[in-house]
């Protein structure tokens, strides 16, 4: 779904909506293309990582089309992390630029620019949600490039750079493809039907897939509104839902257990939301269950880093199985050599993760710790389960 309308003219909804302020989808691919002009002043060439650490902030978004138009790839990093663990990440990606916020801990390496995520030096100015205007004609001819997932005719498509957890040992740098990013796009919008009159929120981190990718970029692709939080708080996510009246949003199940916890749930008006997405770890119906009881549809997902994530998921509007983690999305198949898919089951998906054809990722290659790789090349890699 392009940024702007076949003929030219931009919309005019909000895109975008974050602590108060607002771009319509006119001014955020105004924001994208300042981004790409800012990147190739600074070196950014295809190939190049382009490394964040920071809370959740829209210039993330804006970095990551913005990486897209010029081959590099972006690297959104845990700012969960210990110093050392940052470091050694950092070490492994070795990004042109580091784009942080005041909360990031002192990790500068040799080789890295390090710059302040806001303010972004051309970033367009923002509103105060409120009626829509008409854009002017320079944010008209600036947002005319369409799509948004434009990519560079250089460099191997390779455009999202994230760590997994490290389970198995070091944490692995997969690298998700434009196409991979496009393909997940689709099964959210056959996960979650999503369309452009939706209104997703936003409160888990970007440095996670599942934060990125299950519902805010398939959104901001599909043409609908995005709140964004900073980071997740259970109040203020209770308000924003009661406020902004999102229809969809993702939220693993500490952070369902917590708003279940919190006093304003009892009184709390959820009726806006037409299904709430969780998963990562085991979903127990005793958490699930006070959101069905209120009419919500609780969906569940299955995948991985790796799959960008989404795999194996159940769909709206699909009767309810609390046993289940759902379905493989279309074009979605089990390795070779697999047993057949039993459906419905969810310990089916835990002996082995589907592929989508075109799309596998690859991990970050580095000849001093992978001898299958050369420097700047992705491996072949089956996928991570963690």
């Amino acid at each position: 779904m392009p940024l702007c309308t076949r003929t030219g003219r931009p919309t005019i909804s909000a895109a975008l909506r974050f602590e108060g302020r607002s771009w319509t989808r006119a001014e955020f691919a105004a924001w994208v293309d300042a981004e790409v002009e800012t990147l190739a002043a600074l070196g950014v060439a295809p190939g190049d990582r382009v490394a964040v650490l920071a809370l959740n902030h829209p210039r993330t978004l804006a970095l990551l089309f913005a990486c897209a138009r010029l081959g590099a790839m972006l690297a959104p990093l845990n700012w969960r992390l210990a110093g050392p663990e940052l470091r050694w990440i950092l070490d492994d990606a070795a990004p042109r630029l580091l784009f942080v916020d005041g909360s990031a801990p002192d990790v500068g390496r040799p080789g890295t620019t390090v710059l302040a995520i806001e303010p972004s030096p051309h970033e367009i100015s923002a509103k105060v949600p409120g009626p829509a205007v008409e854009a002017s004609d320079s944010i008209a001819s600036s947002a005319a490039r369409c799509p948004l997932l434009q990519r560079s005719p250089k460099g191997e498509g390779a455009l999202l750079l994230v760590y997994t957890a490290g389970t198995a040992g070091r944490p692995k740098g997969a690298v998700l493809t434009a196409a991979a990013i496009e393909a997940n796009a689709a099964l959210s919008r056959d996960m979650h039907g999503l369309s452009a009159s939706d209104h997703v929120l936003t409160v888990l981190p970007l440095f996670h897939v599942g934060g990125l990718n299950i519902q805010t970029v398939p959104a901001l692709l599909a043409g609908a509104t995005i709140t964004l939080h900073a980071r997740f708080d259970p109040a203020a996510t209770i308000a924003a839902v009661e406020r902004d009246r999102p229809t969809l949003t993702v939220l693993v199940p500490a952070t369902l257990q917590a708003i279940l916890a919190h006093s304003a749930w009892r009184s709390a008006d959820f009726s806006s939301l037409r299904a709430i997405t969780t998963g990562s770890t085991v979903v127990q119906p005793a958490i699930t269950a006070p959101f069905i009881a209120r009419g919500i549809p609780v969906l569940q997902i299955y995948g991985s880093t790796e799959t960008a994530p989404l795999a194996i998921y159940t769909r709206i509007g699909k009767p309810y199985d609390p046993t289940s983690t759902g379905h493989p999305g279309p074009g979605v198949r089990r390795p070779s050599g697999r047993r057949p898919w039993q459906p419905g089951a969810a310990r089916q998906a835990r002996r082995g993760l589907p592929a989508r054809p075109a799309t596998l990722p690859g991990l970050l290659a580095k000849p001093c710790r992978d001898r299958r790789g050369f420097p700047g090349r992705l491996v072949s890699h089956r996928g991570h389960r963690h």
